[in-house]
């Protein structure tokens, strides 16, 4: 259970800098 949320929140966090890196 805490494994997936981390995984989610790490998932979002890399999504989110990729993002910003290639707008």
């Amino acid at each position: 259970m805490y494994v997936e949320v981390f995984y989610t929140h790490g998932l979002h966090f890399l999504q989110k800098h990729i993002f910003l890196s290639h707008p």
